[in-house]
């Protein structure tokens, strides 16, 4: 009998290429194979606080290869980093026709998935592995956090 693998968790979420919705297919063409969009792992199917909910999602995702962790619309507290890893990308509520630029002006993006850092000085999402691949962050509004991609950073300012 044939094994049909199954990913992604049962609220699951978008399953979505939004950048390939935005942009048309082929315009950015290694975001089509970055991760597999149709695995989502909703973080309201875990328990904990936002961090646990975050970090047993994603152990599930890179058990299976790889996928989104969706965070529905709504605020989530976060007190330390989330460390994110290969294949995985981190996603809000959908935003619809909201865009982030409008050629060189802003858009009219309205993230209503909110990542809220109360340090204000220290944490957000980052990635920590020299070696990671197709990793992203999109739909999210971070209030005091930061976005850090770059693990070969040192603070000589040497990599």
């Amino acid at each position: 009998a044939a094994c049909i693998l199954s990913c992604g968790s049962k609220s699951g979420g978008p399953t979505n290429n939004p950048i390939t919705d935005l942009y048309g297919k082929g315009a950015y063409a290694w975001v089509e194979t970055m991760v597999n969009w149709s695995c989502v792992y909703n973080v309201n199917d875990y328990t904990g606080s936002a961090a646990d909910k975050f970090n047993s999602a994603q152990k599930e995702a890179v058990g299976a290869g790889g996928g989104v962790i969706y965070f529905p619309a709504g605020e989530y507290t976060f007190d330390d980093f989330l460390d994110i890893q290969s294949h995985i990308v981190i996603r809000g509520a959908p935003t619809g026709s909201q865009i982030a630029k409008n050629g060189k002006l802003p858009g009219n993006l309205n993230p209503t998935t909110k990542f809220s850092f109360p340090d204000r000085e220290h944490f957000g999402i980052r990635n920590l592995d020299p070696k990671s691949i197709n990793i992203g962050v999109v739909n999210i509004y971070s209030d005091g956090g930061a976005i850090m991609f770059w693990p070969g950073l040192t603070g000589s300012g040497e990599s």
